[in-house]
């Protein structure tokens, strides 16, 4: 009876007791996904990639598109980003509820030089199976207009050309127009939408876009 005994409590100890005597903390958990999300962020090869996402990643993407583990490995290296780029956490905060971790934060994008080439904001949601946590789904959304746009864009016209870009520079701002279209077949159209003029190029330039709600249409002519 004893021995029994002695037997029993030897099976309860080795079944409540974590293999190689380390027990699950959430700091623990905490640092494991910071871990996999810093590790993540610099992943370009296919072999991290797949140790990384779980069988079942989903990474929904502005296209419409919701691309499974497979397409999005695939597309991260058929197109690395620019050697020249550096990114980093601008922010980077983890919350877990069991064997569930949610990440949110900011990754931000520099060149060389540390000129400021973008940032994005994200959510990703990693699970916790066979001891190892992994990502199941992850989305971002850039912050802001893109590096591009910001370098485009001019507060106003060069001082040298202001005379002669008064033509279509009288139009800068935001107007909203009523549109009529003839079709070939002689059938008449009406849409309204919008007509936006922006200075561009240091003010050398003005850029307008055409939004017409009917099919979508869209234009985007400079005027020099």
């Amino acid at each position: 009876m004893h021995l029994r005994a002695i037997l029993l409590a030897t099976v309860i100890v080795a079944a409540v007791t974590p293999l190689g005597g380390q027990s699950r903390t959430p700091d623990a958990d905490h640092q494991a996904l910071i871990a996999l999300e810093n590790e993540w962020l610099t992943a370009v090869d296919s072999a991290t990639l797949d140790r990384i996402l779980a069988p079942d990643f989903v990474h929904p993407v502005p296209t419409g598109d919701f691309l499974t583990k497979a397409q999005h490995i695939h597309w991260v290296v058929a197109h690395p980003a620019p050697t020249s780029l550096r990114y980093r956490f601008d922010r980077l905060d983890v919350r877990i509820y069991g064997d569930v971790g949610i990440a949110n934060g900011i990754v931000a994008a520099s060149d060389t030089s540390g000129h400021d080439e973008g940032r994005t904001v994200f959510t990703d949601v990693l699970a916790r199976r066979g001891g190892q946590w992994q990502a199941v789904n992850g989305q971002e959304t850039p912050v802001g207009p893109p590096a591009w746009i910001t370098g485009l864009l001019a507060r106003g016209p060069d001082a040298t050309l202001a005379d002669r870009l008064t033509l279509f520079g009288q139009f800068v701002g935001d107007w909203y127009v009523d549109v009529t279209s003839y079709l070939p077949s002689g059938e008449k159209r009406n849409a309204i939408g919008q007509w936006n003029f922006g200075w561009i190029l240091g003010g050398r330039a003005i850029q307008d876009v055409t939004m017409i709600r009917a099919d979508t249409f869209h234009t985007a002519p400079m005027r020099y």
